[in-house]
């Protein structure tokens, strides 16, 4: 908590300032490869990697602040930032992410609303491997994602992995339609039973997802 403040009372003392600078490949590789070595591998394939850092604090009583990773004059990932009314509070954060256009991100949260029960609304969606979720909370906060799975799986390096958990679930899936479809076209059908649930699952499992999501998560920038 400490830190957050001493970083809270840094920004209200940013008024009229502004920074702009471009890091090179060897002081981001030197920045990230402490922290992240995973994350370090990755970058390092990169033969122009470049880094913007900006912000501006407006006397205004609002601080915005950019940063764009880039190979040359090819995006990687941006994030884009805004505070307004830092140290009060009823601060107002914007937050819009981008990497590699396989994942995205928008944020807000206004601290001078309180959320409620009563105003909690979520969408979702997964179609063609992308997964879209949109949740608001009336003028409080709203948070909006798209990821899409085979890219990132890709990116992460996990492309076969990922693929054969598709697999694994297709295989169930048509396992169930064959039931359905042969049921309705009046044929006989035996209806598992509890005792062989396991033989049906057998190509499928939570464990199966779980070890495939830890190893995307673990592959991830780290916040």
């Amino acid at each position: 908590m400490a830190n957050i403040t001493g970083l809270i009372k840094g920004i209200q003392r940013l008024t009229g300032s502004s920074v702009k600078l471009t890091l090179g490949k060897k002081q981001i590789m030197n920045s990230v490869s402490k922290g992240n070595t995973e994350l370090a591998e990755k970058l390092a394939g990169y033969k122009n990697l470049k880094a913007d850092v900006a912000y501006k604090a407006s006397d205004r009583g609002y601080v915005v602040g950019a940063f764009n990773l880039r190979d040359g004059k090819q995006p990687i990932a941006n994030i884009y930032g805004s505070i307004t009314g830092a140290g009060t509070e009823n601060s107002l954060i914007k937050l819009r992410g981008n990497f590699d256009d396989a994942l995205k991100i928008r944020n807000w949260q206004d601290f001078a609303q309180n959320p409620t029960l009563q105003n909690a609304e979520f969408s979702s969606s997964l179609k063609n491997g992308i997964i879209k979720y949109s949740g608001k909370n009336g003028n409080a906060r709203a948070t909006d994602i798209e990821a899409d799975l085979p890219k990132l799986a890709e990116i992460f390096d996990i492309k076969e992995e990922g693929a054969l958990k598709v697999k694994k679930v297709d295989k169930l899936l048509s396992k169930v339609t064959k039931m359905a479809r042969d049921l309705f076209a009046g044929k006989e059908v035996n209806i598992p039973s509890r005792n062989n649930k396991k033989e049906i699952l057998k190509n499928f499992s939570d464990k199966d997802l779980m070890e495939a999501f830890n190893k995307l998560k673990d592959k991830m920038p780290k916040a």
